[in-house]
């Protein structure tokens, strides 16, 4: 998943955050949805999002080795929930 020992564990706990956030936003999708169908088509939806926003993570940060790219996405998981990891693990 993520690569340099040192940023391992700010890596992966980003990479989680995100299928966090994409979780909350999927409750937030489904609290209109009126079938089943409309619940599982936009999960299914939320999940290719997911899956590509991941990629999109692990390519950009080079599996966490790019400090810079880290820090763009941990003002982006900031932004949303609150957590800074640049802080939580000491790498400011």
């Amino acid at each position: 998943l993520c690569g340099h020992q040192t940023l391992d564990m700010h890596c992966v706990n980003m990479y989680f955050d995100l299928t966090e956030i994409k979780r909350r936003e999927l409750v937030e999708l489904t609290k209109s949805a009126t079938t089943k169908k409309e619940v599982e088509m936009k999960y299914q939806k939320s999940m290719v999002e997911l899956n590509n926003q991941q990629k999109k993570f692990i390519k950009e940060t080079q599996r966490g080795n790019n400090l810079p790219a880290m820090k763009e996405w941990n003002r982006y998981i900031n932004q949303r929930l609150g957590l800074d990891n640049m802080t939580l693990f000491g790498l400011r």
